[in-house]
């Protein structure tokens, strides 16, 4: 049974039947399977609301142009284009889709993007699903390299910013200082690598505060979290957001830890999100529908 066809019958509560192989995506590649949420949370329990005054409009005070083509960004494509990111493309567009319905049922802004382990592809998910959610019509979005020991969004866009999350956390930069407008739907706050007391500044009053702005001026919050099983980091973020989605490589993330992942993440966990999956030959599903590409 064809992904689309498993997608819609997930998508209207019916039953599915065993999944096949999910498509491959070369360069970040998504095949999306948004799962239920679980009934009763389990690990880490949000701490106690803490209140803030009302936040006023944070404006970036800086833009930042993309230069040229990047590689991993598949959630829109400029020539030359190859048949597996126009695939990988539509995928991302089918898990924006499927991810966006979910948010606005249970009124979700803020979303955790994590992964059991390093070297799973959760930065490339968070930044292709940034890009796309960024392209529906009237929809802000916010991306946040929370991932202070290892911060890769500045990398993955090739920024070289001055100060970021930690500056913000540690030295009370104020929001629109470490904020970056890319397009007109979506901004971001990038990070510089901080080893030492990070767990303490993402449980800290900065970070509720920063959240707290940060859902006054933006309709998604998409946040790029540490791994959850190396450091306690994302332990300590997850109670603070409203879900989370769990990045996993085929044949690479041992299933222990993804149950394990999944446990900690309890009722926050809204599916998990395969990566580097193998792509069968293209079939009847595709043909006709996503056109021809443009050779190198």
């Amino acid at each position: 049974m064809g992904f689309f066809y498993q997608a819609i019958k997930r998508a209207t509560g019916q039953p599915v039947e065993e999944a096949t192989p999910e498509p491959r995506f070369e360069n970040a590649a998504v095949a999306a399977s948004v799962a239920t949420s679980r009934s009763s949370a389990t690990g880490v329990e949000a701490p106690p609301a803490v209140n803030f005054p009302a936040s006023t409009p944070a404006a970036p005070k800086q833009t930042f142009v993309l230069k040229g083509q990047l590689e991993k960004l598949v959630a829109f494509l400029t020539p030359p284009v190859l048949d597996p990111n126009i695939l990988a493309m539509e995928q991302c567009r089918v898990l924006r889709t499927r991810l966006w319905e979910v948010m606005r049922a249970r009124k979700i802004k803020t979303l955790l993007v994590t992964s059991a382990i390093p070297e799973e592809g959760k930065t490339v998910l968070a930044v292709n699903l940034a890009f796309a959610l960024a392209q529906l019509e009237n929809v802000r979005v916010l991306l946040v390299d929370a991932d202070l020991r290892k911060p890769s969004v500045s990398n993955f866009l090739k920024m070289t910013p001055p100060m970021g999350l930690n500056t913000y956390l540690r030295d009370d930069a104020s929001f629109h200082d470490v904020c970056w407008k890319i397009n007109s739907n979506l901004d971001v706050v990038p990070s510089l690598s901080l080893m030492e007391e990070s767990a303490e500044l993402l449980h800290g009053s900065r970070m509720q505060m920063f959240l707290q702005e940060a859902c006054a001026n933006y309709d998604v919050v998409l946040v790029d979290a540490a791994p959850l099983i190396p450091v306690a980091d994302t332990q300590v973020l997850a109670p603070l957001l409203d879900g989370a989605v769990l990045a996993c490589r085929a044949h690479s993330t041992p299933a222990e830890l993804v149950k394990q992942s999944a446990d900690m993440l309890g009722s926050k966990l809204l599916g998990t999100i395969l990566n580097g999956a193998k792509r069968p030959p293209q079939s009847r599903y595709y043909t006709g529908y996503l056109g021809k590409s443009t050779t190198r």
